[in-house]
């Protein structure tokens, strides 16, 4: 069993070695890592390009190789773990697309999510879960970074995200749930999630890494 940490696009190739994307089975996606590096050498190259003008030099065109996202994550075909980081994401990301999770859901066992709240609900937004159904183990991780929000005033944002995405994918799992692990960081309240839960028959294993006096504010 092959686990690969892939960070688009910064490496946004295909597999050339299909021998080897065939064996992966645990795959960890970072979509977006490599935009700041992209932008950075965009900018260099905007400079270089200024200079040349004012020289009146032509610089030739490098070839170009545009891969779409699919094209790389497609040729991971036997995928049954994914685990995707999504803290920070730029608003020009299309997240569902660059996660691939339409590529590997049919056949995932595990699946992991890592990032804010909003970004995890833009996964979630487009994929339900009658497209898991071999899910068996899910984790999910909120690092939002903001002030907390108290009992008394709960972000809105939030609150949609936890009972219009959040709880109803795992309450639509419940019946093939058999492990279940959240983690909130000290400035997410995910108590409203719990009220809005289901009976998990098959759960054997639950985890919960939480602050109880901020990310648990109501009893």
């Amino acid at each position: 069993m092959i686990r690969l940490l892939l960070c688009l696009p910064s490496n946004l190739t295909p597999a050339r070695n299909l021998n080897i994307a065939t064996r992966v089975r645990t795959l960890e996606l970072m979509p977006y890592a490599g935009l700041n590096d992209v932008q950075e050498v965009k900018s260099h190259g905007s400079k270089l390009d200024s200079l040349l003008n004012r020289l009146k030099i032509t610089k030739p065109a490098p070839p170009v190789e545009t891969v779409p996202i699919e094209t790389t994550l497609s040729t991971f075909t036997n995928i049954v773990s994914l685990i995707l980081n999504i803290t920070d994401p730029p608003p020009d990301v299309d997240l569902h697309r660059a996660s691939g999770i339409t590529l590997f859901s049919n056949n995932l066992t595990t699946l992991s999510l890592r990032g804010h709240l909003k970004a995890i609900g833009n996964i979630l937004v487009q994929s339900p879960s009658t497209a898991f159904p071999c899910l068996n183990d899910l984790s999910i991780e909120l690092n939002d970074r903001r002030v907390h929000v108290s009992e008394s005033r709960l972000d809105r944002n939030d609150l949609q995200v936890i009972n219009t995405l959040l709880a109803p994918f795992m309450n639509g799992l419940s019946e093939n749930l058999e492990a279940i692990s959240l983690a909130a960081w000290p400035q997410v309240d995910i108590s409203p999630l719990f009220e809005r839960l289901d009976v998990f028959p098959n759960l054997r294993r639950f985890s919960l890494l939480a602050p109880f006096n901020t990310a648990l504010s109501i009893n």
